[in-house]
């Protein structure tokens, strides 16, 4: 009996790393983006419901649990149809630290990411995940004086890169 107890009891002081932590009623989606680093999911038009995160009532939740390409090093998530409210809106990957709604995080290795996003009220809205593939630059390339020859580079947003000749 005291061998049980203590099992037992051990339990109470271990802690589990529980990452979506949603109530039952909460809509789930799991999301696949394998076989396109920078492919895009779409969700139905979905009212939240429930809590996720420790979050309490009026916030509603949604849960998606994203699988990643592994050519993929992140994610945007997005509204994309039905009532968006003015000021700040946020969602929580494994009930980690909020991040703002449209921007760009970096996720580690294919997943699973579990993905949450709360706010108060029941309106129906569109959900979309845009999963950003690694950037990568071309091959070396040797030219000589007078040749010309293209550099090229994928996975940068158009006019942030910029180029430096390392030429003697």
């Amino acid at each position: 009996m005291k061998k049980h107890l203590l099992f037992l009891i051990s339990f109470l002081f271990t802690s589990v790393s529980i990452f979506s932590q949603c109530g039952p009623s909460v809509p789930t989606f799991n999301v696949n983006l394998t076989g396109n680093p920078d492919s895009v999911w779409t969700s139905p038009m979905i009212a939240r419901n429930g809590n996720c995160c420790g979050t309490l009532p009026p916030d509603k939740c949604v849960d998606f649990i994203i699988t990643l390409d592994p050519g993929a090093v992140g994610i945007t998530f997005n509204i994309t149809a039905g009532a968006v409210p003015g000021g700040a809106l946020f969602y929580q990957i494994n009930c980690g630290p909020p991040q703002p709604l449209g921007s760009a995080i970096c996720l580690n290795g294919v997943g699973p990411h579990l993905l949450t996003f709360c706010k108060p009220g029941n309106n129906a809205n569109v959900y979309q995940i845009t999963s950003i593939p690694s950037a990568v630059g071309g091959s070396n390339i040797v030219v000589n004086d007078g040749c010309i020859d293209t550099l090229v580079a994928t996975g940068f947003t158009p006019g942030t890169v910029n180029w430096t000749s390392i030429s003697p």
